[in-house]
């Protein structure tokens, strides 16, 4: 009977950690608040494409301001009208003109970290990645 009781009182006291340790965790990172910020491309000197919180994109050259895009993530086929690889592991970046829906860019997207990130643009004659550094 006193083995039941410990066993008791350390459970609760198990459960009752385990609730006060779940609230104070923080939530998990959101991969796609990390793309937010200024980022200048390692190949074309001045072309910076910058991700608002507000979900929109600005791509500059030399500071001048091109183009605006609404800027989202997703996982699905067709991108662009491409088909492409779905999973775990693919992810894709869509570029839409603010002012004309028919002007896109659908890229796989590769990652991001603080300082980097990595794209390929989906439809074009190379497969080859475009890196960008944080400003």
């Amino acid at each position: 009977m006193k083995n039941m009781r410990t066993i008791i009182i350390i459970s609760i006291i198990y459960f009752i950690n385990c609730s006060f340790i779940g609230r104070n965790l923080p939530p998990p990172l959101d991969n796609h608040q990390d793309i937010i910020g200024k980022w200048q491309s390692d190949e074309t000197s001045g072309w910076v494409l910058e991700f608002k919180a507000d979900g929109k994109c600005e791509e500059s050259l030399n500071g001048k301001i091109l183009k605006v895009y609404f800027y989202s993530f997703g996982k699905t086929s067709p991108q662009c009208g491409h088909i492409v690889p779905v999973g775990e592991l693919f992810e894709y970046l869509n570029l839409v003109n603010v002012n004309n829906s028919e002007d896109k860019f659908c890229y796989e997207f590769l990652g991001v970290d603080n300082d980097n990130f990595a794209m390929i643009y989906i439809g074009g004659a190379s497969n080859n990645p475009m890196g960008f550094i944080k400003l």
